[in-house]
């Protein structure tokens, strides 16, 4: 149990977390996700909610079924995607049973376990999570101009008097006659342009399709044919050739600039591998990474651009 009222959000919110779980386990991943999207709707009903309960005197504040138990629900699951392996959310919670089951939990302690599985520090995510109010707000426009994909984001928070900006993992999904690819983004800034190389038609673009972040989209996504790419040498290159993609091991770039700096990130954001591009071909090695989704951002003195790598 919570070691003080301000923390009920450890049970009810866990509680209420189990919800799609259990949905997963006996109906589908679609019924999960349908669980997680009713979880937002009642989340983003409150525009200034804080999960952390600060007046614990009155019990509509403690059982408040939107910011305790939504709200609770949706920052676990949050939680749960941060994680570099999902098998290390479970192995937290485990420890965490083992450690607080037959005693008094504090918000603190679920952090402290979760950073040291995750080998990360949580700080930004329980201040704007846990402590902060609100959620963040998007108006998300898009436009392709051959195999250049560029989507806009632009972050507004539901209660900007008492929160400054999110910074967060978000999910948007490119749809195409030929198929659909779902890229996480990793938000830092209100106003943030992402590029990507898509080589099929986008026929729309969806965000936050998995309803795995708390947020809320200003509108409809909308396709702005006066965003452009960056028009530098290198952005410019079609020719670019990455293969294998997706890879077991590692990654090589074909007509490459030389010299080019290159980041290779995880989905939460974090550098995994950085070097520079050789002449001719470059490896981006891959052997020691996790299975999952990374994205390699390519600079030189023209731009940026950036391409989604699979380890599988």
């Amino acid at each position: 149990s919570y070691a003080e009222w301000g923390d009920v959000w450890l049970s009810e919110g866990f509680a209420t977390f189990s919800e799609q779980l259990f949905a997963d386990r006996f109906h589908g991943p679609a019924a999960a996700r349908t669980v997680r999207a009713q979880t937002i709707s009642r989340v983003t009903n409150d525009p200034c909610g804080m999960l952390y309960v600060n007046d614990t005197s009155r019990s509509d504040s403690l059982f408040d079924g939107r910011r305790v138990y939504a709200k609770g629900a949706g920052v676990v699951t949050m939680l749960r995607d941060l994680a570099p392996h999902d098998s290390l959310f479970f192995t937290g919670l485990r420890t965490y049973q083992q450690l607080y089951g037959n005693g008094h939990a504090r918000t603190s302690d679920i952090k402290a376990i979760m950073e040291h599985y995750y080998s990360m520090n949580l700080d930004t995510f329980f201040n704007q999570w846990i402590y902060g109010r609100g959620y963040p707000v998007y108006t998300t426009t898009w436009n392709q101009k051959g195999s250049k994909v560029i989507v806009k984001l632009v972050q507004a928070q539901s209660c900007p008097a008492h929160t400054g900006h999110f910074t967060t993992p978000i999910e948007v999904q490119l749809r195409t006659a030929s198929g659909d690819t779902t890229i996480r983004l990793y938000n830092t800034a209100d106003t943030q342009l992402f590029t990507f190389t898509w080589f099929p038609a986008v026929t729309s673009v969806v965000l936050n399709p998995n309803s795995i972040t708390v947020c809320k989209q200003n509108g409809n996504v909308r396709k702005d044919t006066s965003l452009v790419a960056l028009t530098g040498n290198m952005l410019k290159r079609s020719e670019l050739k990455v293969f294998p993609n997706p890879s077991k091991n590692h990654w090589q770039i074909d007509q490459l600039p030389e010299e080019t700096a290159l980041v290779l990130t995880d989905n939460n954001g974090r550098t995994v591998w950085q070097g520079t591009s050789s002449k001719g071909s470059t490896t981006i090695p891959g052997e020691r990474l996790p299975t999952g989704n990374y994205f390699l951002k390519m600079t030189d003195n023209s731009g940026s651009e950036s391409i989604q790598l699979v380890r599988w």
